[in-house]
């Protein structure tokens, strides 16, 4: 449709897209809804430019909030958040393929496949968050990574240290309300600095350079001892770079940088050794050979030979010196360069500029907050199993089991009072006050460490909901396993299960056995990944049967995941050698 296509009302409008004196029957007739009055019976009344105002600034806030500028607490943009959140989620200590670890990320980002893909290999290329196996593309050359089908990816040890704690997350729902995904990640590190990023929203840009480890860590120290400190830019591609303008990141600032650029003996040859952060080995070529069309170098042959480090062969023309070569190679190539940085930050969702220092110093103080976060976490639930080991030692030593009030109680209440009255004297030692889901839950152990399951199931059921924690589900759930009844055990199994611990690790592998029991081989698959964890306080029975079974029902699933169940089933092969089963697994 065409512009002249479009009926304009006869009537004559002003600027505010009104007939003049009809503006109060317009508001009194137009719908209520946001966009309802371009479709109501005075839609003709407002003009495109009117609707381009209004909804160009809601789309221009999207852009900049939750696509292209990175946030101030975690340093990451929002695709790059929820592609770690997803490898965390589905993380068993084993290379996952990367087409796997996309579709995964797309419960969480609306955006389609690219974007997730783009997002994680240029993590993977920065070798902080993202440990990486296959070609992941050559930020020296340029090459693209290869098809996602053929890499394959896990999160690094630093990135499990620093990245992940659900105890100290924000959670939000996911676009489409089917699962839980972090406002922002409870990073302990200024992950932003050291690997700088770069992002174009509407009205805003952001550009700050990546910055040396170690020199980061040295400033955050320095700043925890109230002392002077300063940081400047550091690349993976090397080169040389002027600092006297860095103005410590803020937009007014600028550098240079330059290639390293080496003489051979004979002065014959210049070799390129590193180049600008930014620019590629094809990409610096390319502007020397138009130098030399312009006249301005004179280079018989150029050589690329690199590979994992940049080497550029500079054949010299007879006569040509190698010293004003070299200047004429800064002055009209890319063996130079100038960047201007911009750090623009999300802060309570308005972008903000600040400089590098101001970053340090708010990662450094959201990283104490966050220590002394988990600190009190770690002291609270200390207490409570202090609290709830007093209860248990009193209840037994006691003998308040085998009270015939207790045992003929002709309700749920008669035996709650009971115990009550029997801790009585006790209390004044506890830490805390006892309630009645503390006796639902004593009571509740001991019919589950006597496994009658059914009335283990029956006390815990009245627990009050919301402060319903693992231990409690976990009861509940793993009774309601052992009665057969799986579809009731899934939902309290399922708030549990994770990577985290032993008890995660059981409640992970029984509602993979659930689902099997219930016919979902995908979920029991999906299930057992997150049993598989090993090391100190886990259980290397369980973690060995889970990975076994999750390589069986991947290899039964075919399709799509058989390369999966390959590699499952290898990883159970080298880290369990000489298994009873291991003849199995081969064929």
């Amino acid at each position: 449709m065409s512009f002249e296509d479009i009926e304009l009302p006869e009537e004559d409008i002003n600027e505010e897209g009104m007939e003049e004196g009809g503006e109060e029957e317009v508001a009194e007739s137009a719908p209520s809804g946001k966009f309802d009055k371009l479709f109501g019976e005075n839609s003709r009344k407002y003009k495109l430019s009117g609707m381009f105002r209004e909804w160009y600034i809601d789309y221009s806030s999207y852009t900049v909030l939750y696509r292209a500028v990175p946030h101030l607490i975690d340093g990451l943009k929002p695709v790059q958040r929820r592609v770690l959140h997803a490898m965390w989620r589905m993380d068993d200590g084993s290379y996952t393929k990367v087409a796997n670890i996309v579709g995964q990320a797309m419960q969480f980002h609306p955006h389609g496949d690219q974007s997730i893909l783009g997002a994680l290999v240029w993590l993977g290329q920065r070798n902080y968050l993202v440990d990486c196996q296959g070609n992941w593309g050559n930020i020296l050359t340029g090459d693209s990574n290869a098809a996602p089908r053929y890499i394959e990816a896990r999160l690094s040890k630093f990135g499990k240290e620093v990245v992940f704690n659900p105890k100290t997350t924000n959670w939000m729902t996911s676009y489409d309300g089917r699962n839980q995904e972090p406002v922002e990640l409870p990073v302990k590190f200024p992950i932003l600095l050291a690997q700088g990023t770069e992002g174009i929203g509407a009205g805003f840009a952001s550009k700050i350079l990546p910055h040396n480890f170690n020199e980061i860590c040295d400033a955050a120290v320095a700043y925890l001892k109230n002392e002077e400190f300063s940081l400047y830019p550091d690349f993976q591609t090397g080169g040389s770079i002027d600092v006297s303008r860095y103005h410590d990141g803020d937009r007014t600032g600028r550098v240079r940088i330059r290639a390293k650029i080496t003489k051979s003996d004979d002065n014959k040859t210049l070799t390129i050794t590193e180049i600008p952060f930014g620019k590629t080995t094809p990409i610096i070529i390319e502007s020397i050979l138009k130098a030399v069309d312009n006249g301005k170098i004179k280079i018989r042959k150029v050589d690329d030979n690199t590979s994992d480090k940049v080497e550029i062969l500079l054949q010299l023309a007879p006569g040509v010196s190698s010293d004003k070569t070299i200047d004429a190679l800064y002055a009209f190539t890319d063996c130079e360069i100038s960047i201007t940085p911009c750090c623009c930050v999300i802060d309570n969702h308005t972008p903000v500029f600040l400089t590098v220092s101001d970053l340090l110093r708010r990662s450094v103080d959201s990283t104490k907050e966050l220590l002394r976060l988990e600190l009190q976490i770690r002291k609270g639930e200390l207490l409570e199993q202090l609290h709830f080991a007093s209860l248990e030692s009193i209840f037994i030593e006691e003998r308040i089991y085998k009270d015939k009030e207790f045992e003929q109680a002709p309700d749920m209440d008669t035996a709650l009072a009971h115990i009550d009255l029997r801790l009585e004297p006790y209390k004044k030692n506890f830490v805390r006050e006892i309630t009645r889901d503390d006796l639902l839950r004593i009571i509740a152990e001991s019919y589950f460490l006597k496994e009658d399951y059914a009335q283990a199931a029956r006390y815990i059921a009245s627990y009050t909901p919301e402060i319903m924690g693992r231990e409690e589900n976990y009861i509940l759930g793993y009774s309601l396993y052992r009665m057969a009844r799986y579809n009731d055990a899934v939902t309290p199994l399922k708030r549990v299960c994770g990577p985290e611990d032993a008890l995660t690790q059981n409640a992970a592998y029984h509602l993979g056995d659930c689902y099997i029991k219930l016919g979902n081989k995908s979920l029991a698959a999906d299930a057992f990944a997150q049993a598989t964890a090993t090391g100190e306080g886990y259980d290397e029975k369980i973690a060995r049967d889970a990975l076994l079974n999750q390589g069986r029902l991947k290899y039964e699933l075919g399709g799509g995941v058989f390369n999966e169940a390959t590699a499952v089933l290898q990883s159970y092969l080298d880290r369990y050698p000489g298994s009873p089963r291991e003849s199995e697994v081969k064929q």
